[in-house]
């Protein structure tokens, strides 16, 4: 109970002591990493979106490089499949496979 009350007070004075900005939300356009693991109980496919299309891109210390743009494209849905992970369209069409660990997609005005 007494490690609960000091853990307690803890978090109650780094929320007092930090400033009230560092809890904000995000703004501007900001990236995360999503990946897809293998194991049971992993996410094995998921669907990304973009209302102005989508890029296939390499990303490096200088930003992103653009592999292959899809303006028209506004979903893809993207699965492991034979241990390799696979972008199709919504037609079910494979757009790109074989993703390294420097691949990723992007919104099309990303690049």
């Amino acid at each position: 109970m007494k490690q609960i009350t000091v853990k307690l007070s803890v978090v109650l004075l780094l929320t007092l002591i930090l400033p009230s900005d560092s809890f904000s939300a995000a703004t501007g356009q900001q990236y995360i990493k999503v990946g897809l693991c293998y194991g049971s109980g992993a996410v094995t496919s998921y669907e990304v979106k973009s209302d102005g299309g989508l890029v296939i891109a390499k990303a490096g210390p200088a930003g992103f490089e653009e592999i292959l743009a899809l303006p028209a494209c506004e979903k893809l849905n993207v699965k492991i499949e034979s241990k390799n992970i696979t972008a199709r369209d919504g037609a079910g069409q494979v757009i790109y496979e074989n993703f390294d660990n420097d691949k990723c997609i992007i919104p099309y005005d990303g690049v």
